[in-house]
Formats: structure tokens, C-alpha cells, sequence
């Protein structure tokens, strides 16, 4: 299982990138790629991006980028990560709460 924290969104006039922390822990270690689909209140898809997880040891904390594929405009969003881990490792789903602010 994992944790996510410190999550925001920056970006320019032409491109957001989504940033936040994913802590493990599980009992094993957790690394891969996969989607973030990212919806309004309505649970209307607003975008749908790529997401790599990298290498992380049990109790281990590292930040993730992932650059997102539209310009989503300010609002409160719900964002599910669907990760498939390297060499067939297990898969995992993770919610959680998006603020875009202007």
C-alpha cells in the first residue's frame, strides 16, 4: 500500500505538471508505470496522463512528476493512479484529492 501527500499542480501558460509525494507502505517494494485519470465533481474525465512510480523500499518516501496532457482549469479534482509494477509486479490503485489554483 502507499501514501500520497504534498499534492499540487504548477505550470505555465501552455503545460501543468502534477506533484506529489508517494510513500511505501507495504511490506515489499514498489516501482512502476501506469495512469493518472483525473476527474471533476461529476466524476467527468478532465485528463488522463502517464506516471512513473520509482524504486521504493518499504517506509520509503520519493516525489513523482508527471506532466499532464491538457491545461485543466482551477478547481477541486479527483485524481486515481493506476500502477502496474515492472516485471509483472503487482498492481495498485491510488485516490486522492487534486486542488488546481490559478
Amino acid at each position: 500500500s502507499s501514501e500520497v501527500s504534498d499534492i499540487k499542480v504548477q505550470g505555465s501558460k501552455n503545460f501543468q505538471t502534477l506533484l506529489f509525494k508517494i510513500k511505501n507502505t507495504g511490506n515489499v517494494h514498489l516501482d512502476g508505470s501506469g495512469t493518472v485519470v483525473l476527474m471533476d465533481k461529476a466524476e467527468k474525465l478532465v485528463d488522463k496522463f502517464e506516471v512513473k512510480i520509482p524504486f521504493l523500499f518499504p517506509g520509503q518516501t520519493r516525489s513523482v512528476s508527471a506532466s499532464l496532457t491538457e491545461k485543466v482549469p482551477p478547481g477541486s479534482y479527483h485524481a486515481l493512479m493506476s500502477v502496474v509494477g515492472v516485471n509483472g509486479g503487482s498492481t495498485f490503485v491510488k485516490e486522492f484529492p487534486v486542488l488546481v489554483s490559478k
